[in-house]
């Protein structure tokens, strides 16, 4: 799992974190917004990577679509990156 690649847009911060078993876990925040959610990337049996992506479900529906909308497009670029759709 390459993860120096990934490139964050500048309203965007990342915290990543290595969990057991080789997981990366970044906890993304927005300048704005405030905290979006978080994708992991988990090894995959057979090769390639799992990718899950999580909003951060504190608040009203429409901050909650807020986050969603900023942080799928986060996740398909990374999933783009890892060889996915």
């Amino acid at each position: 799992m390459a993860t120096s690649t990934v490139t964050w847009p500048k309203d965007v911060t990342a915290e990543r974190e290595l969990l057991p078993g080789g997981v990366f876990v970044y906890h993304l925040s927005h300048a704005a917004i405030g905290r979006l959610g978080r994708i992991l990337l988990t090894p995959a049996p057979g090769g390639g990577t799992r990718l899950d992506c999580e909003v951060y479900g504190k608040g009203s529906a429409s901050v909650i679509e807020r986050r969603r909308a900023v942080l799928e497009p986060l996740a398909r670029a990374v999933s783009a990156k890892l060889g996915g759709r």
